[in-house]
């Protein structure tokens, strides 16, 4: 549990942005798993496609490739996220470094900042009086992150029980078509 928060907790104000994230290998390792566990359930189904026809009953083979196909996709979606864990530590990071270095870009003297386009040092900006308003992905993101990975879990749940049913009652045709899908 403990190593799971610390994958959540931002990142500290004097964290060391020079150094590699640990989130990068770790994903790749396990969507890799992922990939190779898909691997096998399509060679089983190559296997299987090729005795179709031929008198041997291949429903079983074809239940269960369904069910680890759809459980392997489950594990590279979870590499996907540990890579984006580490992506969001390093925006993080960046947020930081940002208000850190602000007080510093505040006009200096007495002089009041003029407010409208200017051309700074990085190029053209604008001055204003306050903090634009959020775009519209911003704002609807805090609402919508939650029916997402609620959406996600229902599919591969929904996908590993059919593969289980379509195991266990391989007697009719259209279960075998899910599975050759």
């Amino acid at each position: 549990m403990a190593a799971l928060l610390e994958v959540v907790r931002r990142p500290a104000a004097s964290a060391d942005y020079t150094q590699p994230s640990k989130h990068r290998p770790i994903g790749f390792f396990i969507g890799l798993i992922g990939v190779m566990v898909a691997m096998i359930a399509m060679v089983a189904n190559f296997v299987a496609a090729g005795d179709v026809g031929q008198g041997t009953d291949t429903r079983e083979t074809l239940a269960w490739t369904f069910a680890l196909t759809v459980a392997s996709f489950g594990v590279i979606k979870l590499g996907i996220v540990i890579i984006l864990m580490g992506v969001l530590m390093r925006a993080w990071m960046r947020v930081e470094s940002a208000k850190d270095a602000l007080p510093r870009l505040k006009a200096q003297g007495g002089e009041a900042a003029k407010l409208g386009p200017y051309q700074s040092e990085h190029g053209p900006a604008i001055a204003t009086e306050g903090a634009p308003s959020r775009l519209l992905i911003h704002r609807i993101a805090p609402r919508l992150w939650a029916p997402m990975l609620a959406m996600g879990v229902m599919g591969l749940t929904v996908g590993v029980v059919l593969g289980f049913i379509q195991a266990g009652t391989a007697d009719t045709g259209d279960f075998v078509t899910i599975g050759a899908w």
